[in-house]
């Protein structure tokens, strides 16, 4: 909902220290996901970010992003931006 983003750090801070965010190239290019990155570094947040999701996220891109992850090994997922995002998360 609106206004959400501002609290994003504050809910990851109590899961945990490793964050997977998921969006797509348009709303990683904006201010307000800069901000985002910002406020979970702040809350030493570790942050992989996938920023390559397509609509209706096609089967193959998920192994895309599973096969990043793994390495990262994420102890949470974020999904930013529009249904896609956060069916990727």
């Amino acid at each position: 909902g609106k206004g959400q983003r501002h609290v994003i750090a504050t809910v990851a801070a109590r899961l945990g220290h490793r964050a997977l965010v998921c969006t797509d190239e348009r709303f990683a290019a904006t201010v307000a996901f800069a901000e985002i990155m910002a406020a979970l570094e702040g809350a030493s947040i570790d942050v992989l970010v996938h920023d390559r999701v397509q609509p209706d996220v096609p089967r193959d891109t998920v192994a895309v992003c599973v096969e990043e992850a793994r390495k990262f090994a994420p102890d949470m997922m974020i999904g930013i931006g529009g249904g896609s995002c956060l069916d990727m998360a």
